[in-house]
């Protein structure tokens, strides 16, 4: 069970209970893997919210290895969905339609199969869509496909768009948030 006092939390990552904790030591191992001279540079990179997924890896290692547990980030990385692929969007009468193709950590590469398998207790993704560079939404979807409003677009943008800069991450119960697929996607 998890010491509040020590600034300890439990953690769920593959079906198994884990305990992180960010100690002296895990927040001097963020300092040099962030490249950040001393906690209030580490503080200011992460409370910009621009975080790539390898990045969530590192910090959830660190915590893991300062409550004691021996996981490497290789481990860590191996809990975390692949990025989605072939994304597409196609205009319709509504608005545009975002689709996607899902790709699995694990036994995904069998021929006889129609789809892999999803490898994630529910099919979830968030869809982030940006502006130089800047969040604009976010659309959660609960399948391989979602639907992107005209009015939402309209109010978002001001206009229809030729295209979208996108991120798009597979969701996973045990560590949130997958790698991204970034792109520019054309309509």
């Amino acid at each position: 069970m998890a010491n509040l006092h020590r600034g300890e939390i439990e953690a769920q990552f593959g079906g198994r209970v884990y305990r992180l904790c960010l100690t002296l030591g895990a927040l001097a191992e963020l300092e040099n893997a962030f490249g950040a001279d001393d906690l209030v540079a580490l503080a200011a990179r992460i409370e910009k919210g621009r975080l790539r997924a390898r990045d969530l890896v590192t910090i959830i290692s660190c915590g893991l290895r300062g409550a004691g547990a021996t996981l490497s980030d290789g481990e860590v990385a191996a809990l975390t969905p692949y990025a989605p692929a072939r994304l597409r969007a196609v205009r319709g009468t509504s608005g545009v339609t975002f689709s996607l193709l899902r790709r699995a950590r694990r036994d995904g590469d069998g021929w006889q199969l129609i789809d892999i398998p999803l490898g994630e207790e529910i099919e979830a993704y968030e869809l982030d869509l940006l502006r130089n560079g800047s969040l604009v939404r976010t659309l959660t979807m609960t399948g391989a496909s979602v639907l992107y409003a005209a009015a939402q677009e309209t109010l978002d943008f001001g206009a229809a768009q030729s295209g979208f800069d996108i991120q798009v991450f597979q969701m996973s119960a045990a560590v949130g948030r997958g790698f991204p697929f970034t792109a520019r996607v054309l309509v």
